[in-house]
């Protein structure tokens, strides 16, 4: 649409006003503060009416309009109209510019010296990245092809995979704590350009803590989505996407630690200029590796290349020279004093804690870019998930023991009766991880890993209770330790103690799994909302309920979905999710008799050929027209004779309409790529053959049972540590505009140097 271009257009001149005015402000020339105000605000709005007529666009149902056409549907509801705004990339990225505009109206309105002026010019700096990508792709393009004054009469609608209201809300909060970061990166460029130190790290404070909670609550929400949705029963993948926003929560989180020191002591200084900085530059490229299509082969949530990777390049190594430069040259001038690293000292516990977290975030990070490097020598290879379980079990050992001393030490020194109060905790730490031993636990690395957690949260709940001296300003972090224990108890029994089984169930015979009995009633067919829903009997003596997995065939992803069923209890969740279903009469792609799904690397037998799915390909354009085509690389070997490659694949038209592109092996057998499961990066092949084995007559269906004991601690441990969170920031930004609002006397004039008046810091 041409008014949302226009909008998008006038928001970028803006935006570039701003950014000149502030920079002659920081370069002392004041008087351009106005005028860089009233550009600012010249920025919001039209920032504001690009997503007000965006949203409308989707309200409307207007598929005119390629973005709304791709994203949206009528059926799919109001809550998911709304939330097919973000479904994409550009609309994410309308919506990054959005909350940073609303963000920035916190410096602007302080912006009077050079401090605040060359904070807004590097704060601008970063909007002008987004609206370079929103330019050169923006939401409003027009369907290619359509003539004009038509209309589709519906869109392709929002992925059925997030249609689920924690994903609704969950882009909104992950890129409100990616706007966040551009605060503390703006600041501290700002404190090195000028070579004043002190000034940013009150101003930073209330903004790390809230890219903290927002980022922390992005990633709780992520976790529940995929927990009770995707079906492989876990909360946590390590996939790229994921790691690409939890690398700058520990680095949030690191800094949020180093300026706890450097407030009180005054070290650290130069560490968390570049956190503040760097935190904000590993966000930009963890948004490169997921959306420049270079892990296509790696993640499940991987965005297809919009042709963006030359901007994402340029601007990111434009903030690395930036942060990399100013702090080169104003290193020597930094003089700070070394922390305290007294054993005894609450200095030494958060700087340990700082260190940790750093530590997290960069061997992550070099696991989730293994692709890019390893594609330098050769074919890219991921690491394994065996990887992130390592490094960062022993890694978390360590953060729960700081977390338990913390709150007993004294800052510059020990504080009264410190072991004796910390034995105390200690001592019932030890009668929890007895309790655990008493219950089958042998493993001496989970024992001290229980142990641990159980030492943070009783090392916190006691000073709490007994010795904590209603400084409500400090409760925020106890009760966020609190909930770290408590989190980590939970992530440690509820993955390391999981048991499961799969079962066959034929429609209405009974199978047994973990001690249940469960008998398959059969598919609903009233459940237009649900498709594919079934209905399972599950009885445990006098425990009785019935469960509704679903799987089935999505045309918009191209392949099978499942949903779990998830029992919920106290101590342990009972996870049932489905892995097949067969019914007779259905559509042949349901038929388990001439299938095969195929994980990636893993291989499969059908009429005396072995099948081995290699990898995809995805996002060319094909000969035919198509919008996007993925390609499945399979290696077929006839039994006794030699391999061959073959590549059948599914392209997507503009329209919505499917390609299917069969492959022929010599035998005359035709493979298709039936369809495309995303949620476990597998493929199903079909098979045209003239000895396909005859249609089985009854109805199957295939379930995985699990176990999953206190899983109900990850989500409360997550619960408080948002809390613990919310506390911190509701105080850190009290002080903070206490601290604008509080009068200190300064000059009048240079002619009247001794003549004062009140004015605002």
């Amino acid at each position: 649409m041409v008014l949302g271009k226009l909008v998008i257009a006038l928001s970028a001149v803006c935006a570039l006003a701003v950014t000149v005015a502030f920079f002659y402000v920081g370069r002392g020339r004041r008087k351009f503060a106005n005028w860089g105000r009233r550009a600012y605000y010249g920025f919001i709005l039209f920032t504001v009416v690009a997503t007000s007529y965006l949203m409308y666009l989707f309200l409307a149902h207007d598929f005119r309009v390629e973005y709304v056409y791709s994203y949206s549907a009528i059926g799919d509801g109001l809550i998911y109209n709304i939330a097919g705004f973000w479904g994409g990339q550009q609309g994410t990225f309308l919506l990054w510019l959005f909350l940073s505009s609303l963000i920035g109206f916190w410096l602007v309105r302080r912006s009077n010296d050079e401090h605040s002026g060359y904070s807004m010019f590097y704060f601008m700096l970063t909007n002008l990245f987004l609206l370079t990508v929103l330019l050169v792709k923006s939401p409003f393009t027009l369907l290619p092809g359509l003539p004009e004054g038509m209309m589709p009469p519906d869109g392709r609608g929002l992925n059925p995979l997030l249609q689920d209201p924690w994903m609704a809300i969950h882009p909104p909060v992950v890129f409100s704590g990616f706007a966040a970061t551009s605060v503390p990166f703006a600041l501290a460029l700002a404190a090195l350009t000028l070579g004043r130190y002190k000034e940013w790290v009150p101003r930073a404070q209330p903004w790390v803590i809230f890219s903290v909670v927002t980022l922390g609550t992005g990633l709780i929400m992520g976790g529940y989505w995929a927990y009770k949705v995707l079906g492989w029963g876990g909360y946590w993948a390590w996939d790229p996407v994921e790691n690409s926003i939890v690398i700058p929560w520990f680095t949030s989180l690191a800094l949020m630690h180093g300026l706890l020191i450097e407030k009180h002591e005054g070290s650290l200084r130069k560490s968390n200029l570049f956190l503040a900085m760097f935190t904000f530059v590993l966000i930009m490229f963890g948004t490169f590796l997921t959306r420049s299509g270079v892990l296509a082969d790696f993640s499940v949530h991987s965005f297809v290349d919009l042709g963006l990777n030359a901007y994402l390049v340029l601007y990111m190594l434009g903030f690395i020279g930036l942060a990399l430069g100013w702090l080169a040259y104003r290193y020597s001038a930094i003089k700070v004093p070394e922390v305290n690293k007294k054993l005894v000292s609450r200095e030494f516990s958060v700087f340990m804690a700082m260190l940790i977290f750093a530590v997290t975030a960069a061997l992550v990070l070099i696991g989730t870019s293994a692709p890019l490097f390893t594609r330098l020598w050769g074919d890219p290879a991921a690491v394994t998930i065996d990887y992130y379980n390592r490094i960062t079990f022993p890694l978390a050992i360590g953060l729960a023991l700081m977390m338990g001393v913390y709150p007993y030490f004294m800052w510059r020194g020990e504080g009264t009766h410190v072991w004796q109060k910390i034995a105390v905790a200690a001592f019932m730490s030890v009668a929890g991880a007895a309790i655990a031993f008493s219950f089958g636990v042998r493993d001496w690395g989970y024992l001290l890993f229980a142990w641990s957690a159980i030492f943070a949260f009783f090392g916190n709940v006691l000073y709490l209770v007994f010795y904590f001296r209603n400084r409500w300003y400090t409760a925020g972090s106890y009760v966020a330790h609190i909930g770290f224990g408590v989190l980590l108890l939970g992530v440690l029994v509820s993955s390391a103690f999981s048991t499961s089984e799969k079962v066959q169930l034929r429609q209405g015979d009974v199978g047994t799994a973990l001690g249940m009995d469960l008998k398959y009633v059969g598919k609903l067919q009233d459940d237009a909302a649900q498709t594919g829903r079934m209905e399972v009997a599950v009885r445990r003596g006098d425990d009785f309920y019935m469960a509704y997995p679903r799987y089935y065939w999505s045309e918009f992803n191209q392949g099978y979905m499942r949903k779990p069923h998830v029992e919920k209890s106290l101590f342990y969740d009972i996870y049932i999710a489905p892995e097949e279903h067969y019914a007779p009469g259905e559509d042949p792609r349901e038929k388990l008799a001439n299938t095969l799904e195929l994980l990636k690397g893993q291989a499969k037998s059908y009429d005396n050929v072995e099948y081995t799915f290699e990898g995809f390909e995805v996002g060319g354009h094909g000969e035919t027209g198509g919008e996007m085509r993925v390609t499945a690389k399979i290696k077929a070997t006839p039994y006794g004779g030699q391999p061959e490659a073959i590549a059948p694949y599914l392209e997507l038209t503009a329209d919505n309409q499917k390609i299917v592109g069969a492959a022929h092996l010599t035998n005359g057998t035709a493979v298709e790529l039936a369809g495309i499961q995303a949620d476990a990066g597998a493929v199903l092949l079909s098979f045209s053959n003239p000895n396909q084995p005859a249609v089985q007559e009854a109805s199957l269906l295939v379930l995985e049972v699990s176990r999953k004991p206190l899983v109900s601690l990850v989500w409360v441990g997550s619960i408080l540590i948002l809390l613990g969170g919310l506390l911190a920031l509701f105080f850190r930004s009290r002080n903070e505009l206490q601290a604008v609002a509080r009068p200190v006397l300064r000059p009048k004039s240079r002619k009247s140097a001794h003549s004062h008046e009140l004015v605002p810091d």
